[in-house]
């Protein structure tokens, strides 16, 4: 899975236009914040075993899985995310709806992903349409960092 920083939208349209394959969205991604109170952050791949374990322990996410018999390896884990990135909307806002009826202890000690999956909702209702959410992709698999504000 491609890591796609763009300063600017012109350099990300160029980009997308030469290789889609590797740069599958035409958006810049600015990634600049400044911290007034307590904040999470998303950074790093969460280790391939709690990824895993979420996709075998909730029902819901097994649909996304390439293959469930296979290890779950770095291979496993970028088409498991390409997977959840070419969803239809309809079956991203199903997957995001049934996973928040779940109880707060089906998801171990990632609890937080409840959490999220409100403001990762709210973001798939306001996106464009054809154009993939990251729904659950990163609450799932990117760790999250709960930062506090700097002493200035």
């Amino acid at each position: 899975m491609p890591l796609q920083i763009h300063p600017n939208k012109d350099l990300a349209t160029r980009l997308h236009h030469k290789d889609p394959e590797k740069f599958t969205d035409d958006n810049h991604k600015p990634e600049i914040a400044a911290a007034l109170g307590k904040f999470g952050v998303f950074g790093g791949w969460k280790s391939n075993n709690d990824i895993e374990s979420l996709f075998n322990t909730l029902e819901r996410l097994k649909k996304f899985l390439p293959d469930q018999h296979v290890p779950f390896d770095n291979e496993t884990l970028k088409r498991t995310c390409q997977s959840i990135l070419e969803a239809s909307d309809e079956v991203i806002r199903e997957t995001q709806e049934k996973l928040g009826k779940l109880p707060e202890e089906s998801f171990g000690n990632q609890s937080y992903i409840l959490d999220l999956s409100l403001v990762c909702k709210a973001s798939t209702l306001r996106r464009t349409p054809g154009i993939s959410s990251p729904f659950c992709n990163a609450p799932i698999t990117i760790t999250l960092n709960l930062l506090q504000p700097a002493n200035y």
